[in-house]
């Protein structure tokens, strides 16, 4: 953390941003709401098809902290994933995307849904199946597409 404190108070006009899909998103979860705690009440969270990571004590913390993000797709299965049944929910909001795979999406696609557990989201489109795991690819298929041929960060040999 200290590394960290001192890169942003270098930096002031800097934006402090922590991202992840999947795994990554429960994890960039949880950073964000520790960043958040030690200083940096600013910090922005974007998380990508996250599982759910919090009981409902802890998803109301992180929630109230603001400049959550937390994006769904369809029927992905992993934000499904622990089960209901396990205790655990989500942080809000949920920002659901519509639209299906290999379709760029508009501002008309993504619903923003306020609460732990959201049956207008991606809970409320059924159980988690292997079949639906198109939608959990799907979040960054396009995410080169203004970068042009190649992929810069990608090693080609």
């Amino acid at each position: 953390m200290k590394n960290l404190n001192e890169v942003v108070s270098e930096n002031l006009d800097y934006e402090l941003v922590v991202v992840g899909h999947s795994l990554g998103a429960s994890i960039a979860t949880l950073a964000a709401a520790d960043i958040r705690g030690r200083g940096h009440p600013s910090a922005k969270l974007y998380a990508f098809a996250s599982p759910r990571v919090a009981n409902s004590a802890l998803a109301k913390y992180i929630t109230a902290q603001g400049n959550n993000y937390r994006f769904t797709h369809t029927d992905d299965p992993v934000p499904k994933l622990p089960l209901l049944g396990m205790g655990y929910v989500h942080v809000s909001p949920e920002y659901y995307i519509t639209s299906g795979n290999n379709v760029t999406v508009s501002t008309g696609d993504i619903d923003v849904l306020d609460g732990e557990v959201n049956w207008k989201g991606n809970t409320g489109t059924g159980i988690p199946t292997v079949e639906a795991f198109s939608a959990h690819h799907w979040y960054f298929e396009r995410a080169d597409g203004c970068i042009g041929a190649g992929t810069p960060w990608k090693r080609s040999d």
